[in-house]
C-alpha cells in the first residue's frame, strides 16, 4: 500500500514539474514573440511563428495556440500627449492542453488535459500608423 502511495506521490511529483517547464518555456517564447511585435505589430503570421520557433525544444509547436491582441488600441494615432503614447502596448499569449500522465490527477482537476497559458506584454515600438 505505501509502495503505491509512494509511486503515486512521485508521478504528481513529476506532474507538477512538467506543468512549470511548460508553463516556462510558454511564457519565454510568448515574450520572444512581443519583442518581435513591438517592431513589426501587423506582422500576425511572423510573430505567430517567433513564439513556435522558441518553443520548439519544449513541446510541440503545432499544438500551441499563439494570439496577439493589442492593449489600448489606437492611443498612438489618437492622442499626441507623449505619456499616453507608452500606454500602447502588444500582448502575445501562447496556451497549450498539456495531457495529465498520472492516474486519479485528471479526476482532481477535472479531465485528461490541463490547459497552460504564459503570457507577454511589450510596448509597441513602431506603431503602424
Amino acid at each position: 500500500m505505501v509502495a503505491i502511495f509512494l509511486i503515486l506521490l512521485a508521478g504528481a511529483t513529476a506532474q507538477l514539474g512538467l506543468m512549470y517547464l511548460v508553463h516556462l518555456g510558454l511564457r519565454d517564447a510568448s515574450q520572444e514573440g512581443a519583442s518581435y511585435a513591438s517592431v513589426d505589430p501587423t506582422n500576425t503570421a511572423q510573430i505567430e511563428l517567433r513564439v513556435r520557433q522558441a518553443l520548439s525544444g519544449t513541446i510541440d509547436p503545432a499544438s500551441v495556440s499563439v494570439t496577439v491582441s493589442e492593449t489600448n488600441p489606437g492611443m498612438f494615432c489618437a492622442s499626441i500627449d507623449p505619456v499616453s503614447l507608452h500606454s500602447n502596448g502588444i500582448r502575445v499569449e501562447a496556451s497549450y492542453d498539456l495531457p495529465i500522465i498520472v492516474p486519479f490527477l485528471g479526476a482532481l482537476v477535472g479531465g485528461d488535459t490541463l490547459t497552460l497559458r504564459g503570457f507577454a506584454d511589450d510596448t509597441i515600438l513602431t506603431p503602424p500608423c
